[in-house]
């Protein structure tokens, strides 16, 4: 959904919980288009970077950059995106990003979200993929094209070592699905994005 939004242009600005949603237990949509800006102009090229503009989003799933009042771009929903997987790991723990119980002090919730902040707090139960995510999303800058098939390789990697070496035939184990439905869900699953 993130990828498909970002193919035409736009970006979300406000990537959250709330506003992702399954529809037929297999394809991701994104609700709320509220905040969404195009990032491109009528020409298919970048917007020009605004020098400050006012923050957009919320707080809590905000990239650093975007709770700081820089000028937003793909890399900013990534990190949105990135706060929501990690928070769907943790969603058993009283505070599933490390930076929500400090709501009322933006400078520690700023301080988690920096480079400077030890990952392994962030990125408490989740797998060492996320670790990579992490490290790849650092290296990213607003006007960067993500690379999205690396993210999905990423994840596609958790999904096996999670569901054994392979996914198709341990779901067709379990039920009484035929491989080829079987096949197709996998391949809609695969749609992290």
């Amino acid at each position: 959904a993130v990828y498909d939004l970002h193919c035409l242009g736009y970006i979300h600005r406000d990537i959250k919980p709330e506003n992702v949603g399954l529809y037929n237990d297999n394809i991701l949509v994104l609700y709320d288009l509220g905040l969404a800006r195009f990032y491109t102009n009528q020409n298919g090229q970048l917007r020009e970077s605004r020098c400050l503009c006012g923050m957009r989003g919320t707080d809590e799933w905000a990239s650093l950059s975007a709770e700081l009042g820089r000028d937003q771009g793909r890399i900013d929903d990534l990190w949105g995106w990135f706060y929501v997987l990690i928070e769907w790991i943790n969603c058993a723990s009283k505070y599933p990003l490390c930076w929500a119980p400090f709501d009322d002090y933006p400078d520690l919730r700023h301080l988690c979200k920096s480079s400077i902040f030890p990952a392994k707090y962030v990125l408490r139960n989740c797998p060492s993929e996320f670790f990579k995510i992490q490290c790849y999303l650092r290296c990213l800058n607003r006007d960067d094209s993500p690379n999205y098939f690396y993210l999905a390789t990423l994840l596609d990697d958790v999904k096996k070592r999670a569901n054994g070496a392979n996914p198709v035939k341990s779901l067709q184990q379990s039920s009484n699905i035929d491989i080829e439905r079987a096949e197709r869900l996998s391949q809609l699953e695969l749609e992290y994005f």
